[in-house]
Parts: C-alpha cells; structure tokens; sequence
C-alpha cells in the first residue's frame, strides 16, 4: 500500500479548501513506512547509473534528485 488509512480518508473538500485559503496542501505521514523504505532501497541501489537504460536519480552539483527515482517505483507499483 503506498497511502496510510488517515490520507486516503481525507474529505476532498478540506484539500480544495486548504489550497483555496493557504496555497497549498500538507498532510504528515500521508505514504506508508513500507513504501519509504522501498524507495529507500532503491535510492541506494540505483543512486548513480551511468550509461545505463535504468531509470535513476541524478545530481546537478552537490544536489541529489529523486524524481527519475519516484517515476520508477510509481510504474513498479502501478503495473502490480
């Protein structure tokens, strides 16, 4: 499961209503621990592929991004 229980019962009203009133919408602890740790996994296996057809993160200077990183576990997770 990638959303906890108190993110998927979020009333879709209060996310309108926050980004109507403040901008924006934060919720804690909205993905599983289990999730966060199969990112993390795979962070650290897929940190830097060089010349490879593997999606992975990327760095620009000293900053690591994971969104290439977030695109792969979302198509893991979606073809299952």
């Amino acid at each position: 499961m990638i959303f906890t229980e108190n993110f998927i019962n979020l009333k879709k009203e209060d996310i309108v209503n926050s980004l109507n009133t403040d901008g924006y919408f934060s919720i804690e602890s909205a993905l599983t621990a289990e999730f966060i740790d199969t990112i993390e996994r795979d962070v650290a296996n897929h940190r830097f592929l060089t010349n490879s057809n593997v999606l992975s993160g990327g760095y620009t200077n000293s900053q690591y991004f994971l969104t290439i990183v977030l695109i792969r576990k979302f198509l893991i997770f979606a073809n299952h």
